[in-house]
């Protein structure tokens, strides 16, 4: 055989490996069928959110957050407080935190840890969920 016919047949069965094994397919949270392969526009905005600390991303993935809740916001909150030193994302750091079913001592106290960052940043949102958690 010559070079490329060889390099050829080493090649292909690989490339078809891969394709079988990045075609797998899971499910959805309601039941569709998604393919690994599948890069969505929510994938998109976490990406840019992780990866270049984009504020316009994470604005939108807060936004979507708050609307449905219906994924964990928590990581995406916490690189932009801490990575990225974005002084918006403390509020949902600890909006995230209090969101979740159960709550330890730990987590409640790290929550209003960065609500009270949020509060000496000016945010009035942070500022009002103060006011009713003293209210509790």
């Amino acid at each position: 055989m010559n070079g490329k016919l060889k390099r050829y047949v080493l090649i292909v069965p690989f490339l078809i490996y891969i394709i079988a094994c990045t075609k797998e397919t899971m499910l959805n949270n309601d039941g569709t069928e998604l393919s690994k392969m599948t890069h969505t526009a929510l994938d998109s905005i976490k990406f840019a959110v992780v990866e270049f600390g984009d504020t316009n991303s994470f604005n939108k993935l807060a936004s979507l957050y708050m609307e449905k809740k219906d994924f964990n916001f928590y990581p995406y909150a916490l690189v932009m407080a801490k990575w990225y030193g974005y002084k918006k994302a403390d509020y949902y750091v600890y909006r995230s935190l209090m969101d979740r079913d159960t709550i330890d001592t730990h987590l409640r106290n790290m929550a209003i840890v960065y609500l009270q960052r949020a509060i000496e940043n000016g945010d009035t949102t942070a500022m009002l969920e103060m006011h009713k958690y003293k209210k509790r």
